[in-house]
């Protein structure tokens, strides 16, 4: 993927960026698992990493986060360390702009299930 940044085009390797973003994503406390989203069941729209979906509009990213949580997390906090965390990791990890990190619950998980 392509992105003009500021002063120049950067071209992201999607597949390590995805990875490193969902590693972030499952390294926050009360994160239970990446999940798939709804496209992920249709021919022709399997991610490259599961609950990371990247795109682009007018030169900045949009990323769509699809987890689940376990019981009894906070969740509208968890959404909130989520948005902040992958910001700072992908800020550093690319020049690429971020115009919205999108986080959407798909399950709730029992602790030891």
């Amino acid at each position: 993927m392509a992105l003009k940044t500021e002063n120049k085009t950067a071209n992201l390797n999607i597949e390590n960026y995805m990875q490193a973003v969902s590693e972030e994503v499952k390294s926050i406390n009360g994160v239970s698992s990446m999940s798939g989203s709804f496209t992920d069941s249709l021919p022709g729209f399997k991610p490259a990493i599961k609950g990371v979906k990247l795109s682009e509009d007018a030169g900045r990213l949009i990323v769509d986060l699809y987890i689940n949580v376990f019981y009894h997390s906070n969740i509208p906090r968890l959404a909130w360390d989520i948005q902040k965390q992958v910001k700072t990791r992908m800020e550093e990890i690319s020049p690429a702009k971020i115009k919205e990190i999108n986080v959407h619950v798909q399950g709730v998980e029992m602790p030891g299930d």
